[in-house]
């Protein structure tokens, strides 16, 4: 049995974007399963598969298991786990203390130029073509030459 890659998006502070890229990131990577971490009651019409914060990474991993990637939102799951891919969504405002950390071990940070060797680690690591690595670039408003 395989376990799904690992694709964390993490953010400076709420609404920057964390959803809107999990989306696109689903649509491009095929069998992928969008996971939502938070602190509040889930939304009526929000994500399919939401974990209030605190929940295990064994827990998430053990509901999903039969997808090819699990894309997590989420800052404070990076205490559980390290991803296969890490992008960090950059905005302004207050910035979240568990912040810090995340963008430092970024793969991908909004805004900043990713060269050829690191998009080359990131496809190996989600066992994708360099191709797709771009568009999950582009999707994340990172900047490509």
């Amino acid at each position: 049995m395989s376990f799904p890659k690992i694709i964390v998006i993490a953010g400076d502070h709420s609404n920057i974007g964390k959803t809107t890229l999990a989306y696109k990131l689903c649509e491009l990577l095929a069998n992928a399963v969008r996971i939502k971490i938070g602190h509040h009651p889930r939304k009526e019409h929000g994500a399919e598969h939401y974990y209030y914060a605190g929940a295990t990474f064994a827990e998430i991993l053990s509901d999903h298991r039969g997808c090819s990637y699990l894309i997590i939102e989420s800052n404070q799951i990076l205490s559980q786990v390290k991803p296969d891919c890490l992008i960090f969504l950059t905005g302004q405002g207050p910035v979240k203390p568990s912040a810090a950390t995340a963008i430092n071990a970024a793969d991908i940070i909004r805004g900043k130029y990713v060269d050829e060797v690191r998009q080359e680690c990131i496809a190996r690591a989600l066992n994708i073509d360099r191709t797709t690595v771009k568009k999950m670039i582009e999707f994340s408003g990172e900047q490509l030459q």
